[in-house]
Formats: C-alpha cells, sequence, structure tokens
C-alpha cells in the first residue's frame, strides 16, 4: 500500500498507447471532456515516443502525474509476460 493523500485532477492524468481501433468514439470523446490527455497509437508512430515523452516532462515538470502505458500494444520481446 501506499501511505499519500494525492488526489489526481483528470488534466493530470496520461494515457500511452491508445489503439483507436479498439476504443469507442464514446470513450475518446469522454477522455476529451475530462480533459484527460492521451496519445493514441498511431500519435505515437506518427510523432515518435521521444518527442510525447520530451512533451509530458516539459508540461508536467515539478507536477505530479498519472501515466497509463497499454502494454499490450508492445511487441512480446519487449513486453514477453503480456497477453496479446
Amino acid at each position: 500500500t501506499f501511505n499519500h493523500k494525492l488526489l489526481l485532477q483528470p488534466e493530470q492524468i496520461i494515457y500511452l498507447g491508445i489503439d483507436t481501433n479498439y476504443t469507442s468514439n464514446d470513450q475518446l470523446m469522454l477522455l476529451d471532456q475530462l480533459e484527460i490527455k492521451y496519445f493514441s497509437l498511431d500519435k505515437i508512430n506518427k510523432l515518435g515516443i521521444d518527442k510525447i515523452l520530451k512533451f509530458i516532462l516539459k508540461n508536467f515538470e515539478n507536477h505530479p502525474i498519472h501515466v497509463t502505458i497499454d502494454m499490450s500494444v508492445f511487441e512480446y520481446k519487449i513486453a514477453p509476460s503480456i497477453k496479446h
């Protein structure tokens, strides 16, 4: 368990690796309405993970954030314990 009282706001949450082929438009619209930042697989492939990580570090410097990474998007050799 963690002994902290951190309450995250939607603007402190970032999703990496959302597959828009399997995510409904309603879910994406909800993320947009809640102002939750997300990077789809297409966006990651287009911009490159380095640029996205630099963006996160620059824009959220000294602020707590919660980053969720969909590990199932990685190749087996990178994440062998994840079911695809």
